[in-house]
């Protein structure tokens, strides 16, 4: 009995450790598209990408850029 616990419990902390490490690597390919997409100069017809989508006027920089 003491056995099947103990197994149990092992497989489940290895499941939870693997999805938190799912999670982890998931917003650090978020953040690298961000980096590549993200605040570059844009035209109206121009598509940005995943995740900066829309190409805005940037008021203060004076141009139009991805956001």
């Amino acid at each position: 009995m003491r056995a099947t616990v103990f197994y149990i419990m092992a497989v489940s902390l290895l499941v939870t450790a693997n999805l938190v490490g799912t999670c982890i690597r998931g917003n650090d390919g978020y953040y690298r598209a961000a980096d590549k997409y993200c605040n570059k100069d844009c035209t109206g017809r121009t598509k940005c990408g995943w995740p900066c989508e829309k190409c805005r006027p940037n008021q203060y920089q004076g141009r139009r850029r991805c956001v």
